[in-house]
């Protein structure tokens, strides 16, 4: 890979994405709000289903920070170390009692726009060359989780167990070459370094009290994100044995309505 080789793709519009989620966001809250629907015959308003916090259905906003990493096995690739990177997101969800009244088991599904990444340092060759890349990745997730609500015995509040899984469809990156070239940007995905789709399982637990949560989920990615293209930054790839999958861990606070 030398200087003159370096083409950096043109990359527009790349909040783009993010900003049509957000209005998504808005759109499916506000016509939350404005329905009103019917139980023991009486109409549910916006104040009497706030009150409500023994609901059986909810939809609920999470926004958080991630710590993303990912894990190289097998092969010559064994040799490249990782560190992780800290991104954003924000989930837009639905959640609905699959059980009886007196079993708080729920389930959890909605839609999320993630960042996810990792940095990556390996020397390789006779003339000990290094490599040094940054990653990161937008995505737009799934998920669907099985939640448990178990009461304290203190007023309203709540632990929350969950488990699940998730699929997310990448729709930018960027990556950052510092070395061995001068320092220059391109998208992994357009390039076919990285693959865009990623399926993995989730476990966590909240804590919520009332309508407000603060939750703590970790992610095993179980798709080998590496593809053709990912020799262009990793020499010692030979498309035989090699993994990369990715790692996250998430802190969100969020709030249900």
């Amino acid at each position: 890979m030398t200087g003159t080789d370096v083409r950096m793709p043109t990359i527009t519009n790349k909040r783009q994405p993010m900003r049509r989620f957000l209005l998504l966001l808005v759109v499916c809250s506000t016509l939350f709000t404005l329905n009103a629907e019917a139980q023991n015959g009486k109409a549910v308003t916006t104040r009497s289903r706030w009150t409500d916090y023994a609901r059986r259905q909810y939809w609920g906003i999470r926004v958080g920070l991630n710590l993303s990493d990912a894990t190289f096995s097998n092969g010559d690739m064994g040799i490249v170390s990782t560190t992780s990177r800290t991104g954003f997101g924000v989930a837009f969800l639905y959640g609905r009692q699959i059980a009886p009244t007196d079993v708080p088991l729920f389930i959890e599904f909605g839609l999320k726009y993630t960042q996810k990444g990792f940095s990556s340092k390996f020397t390789t060759g006779k003339k000990a060359k290094d490599y040094d890349y940054r990653h990161n990745m937008n995505m737009i997730e799934v998920p669907l989780h099985i939640k448990y609500k178990i009461k304290t015995g203190v007023d309203d509040l709540t632990v929350q167990p969950m488990f699940g899984g998730f699929i997310n469809l990448g729709i930018t990156s960027d990556t950052y070459v510092y070395l061995p070239e001068p320092r220059y940007k391109c998208d992994t995905f357009c390039d076919n370094v990285f693959a865009r789709a990623d399926v993995g399982v989730r476990v966590g637990c909240g804590v919520a009290y009332q309508n407000f949560c603060l939750e703590v989920s970790y992610d095993w990615g179980l798709v080998n994100l590496l593809c053709d293209g990912s020799q262009k930054y990793y020499p010692m790839y030979t498309r035989f044995d090699e993994t990369l999958r990715n790692r996250c861990l998430t802190i969100a606070l969020g709030i249900d309505f």
